[in-house]
């Protein structure tokens, strides 16, 4: 083991002399969007906590646990931030973490327009018809895809330290994350009183 080691740190070494990388421009705007996004969600969270007690009786009758809203909130307002942050510095886990971002909004929005179609409604209660929600549920799996595909383009992962990953099992490990973030918070649903 000690021959990872001595590799690891002669990768850290060669990186922390070496001139920085150019960011390219569709990853700044992801990275810029990032922030922005996850900023206005920390915003929009700290809202809701002086609001729980106006917020929590409706998730309660809507059969959501509060704590688990504002669990799953925080932990995508935090990834996002960190997605956007880890782009700006042409981190590996800035790559893994946008990608997670991309990949779960897919794989959600594709869980969603399934119970739409089993169930006959949107899963979250709105005010639009079940078309409005699948041509929306449909463009933002259309957009992931699209921004997926670029964060997947070999010089795009090359500048962001990620060449080495395969394409493949990088989808494979989240749809995994996703899979099992998605039995948890169905478990805790189940679980709560």
């Amino acid at each position: 083991m000690p021959d990872a080691r001595e590799d690891w740190k002669a990768r850290r070494e060669a990186k922390a002399t070496a001139p920085p990388k150019e960011l390219l421009p569709g990853v700044a705007m992801l990275a810029l969007l990032h922030v922005i996004v996850g900023t206005g969600l920390s915003i929009l969270l700290f809202a809701g906590w002086a609001k729980f007690d106006v917020i929590a009786p409706r998730m309660t009758s809507l059969g959501i646990p509060p704590a688990l809203l504002m669990g799953g909130a925080v932990l995508v307002a935090s990834i996002t931030l960190s997605a956007g942050i880890g782009l700006f510095r042409s981190a590996r886990w800035g790559w893994w973490l946008t990608t997670f971002c991309y990949v779960s909004s897919i794989f959600f929005d594709s869980s969603s327009i399934l119970l739409l179609f089993i169930r006959g409604q949107p899963l979250i209660a709105s005010a639009q018809r079940p078309e409005y929600e699948f041509a929306k549920l449909m463009t933002r799996i259309l957009l992931s895809s699209l921004i997926l595909q670029y964060l997947f383009k070999d010089n795009v992962r090359e500048s962001l330290d990620a060449k080495s990953i395969s394409p493949l099992r990088a989808i494979g490990t989240l749809i995994s994350i996703c899979t099992v973030l998605t039995t948890a918070a169905a478990l805790a649903v189940r679980i709560s009183p």
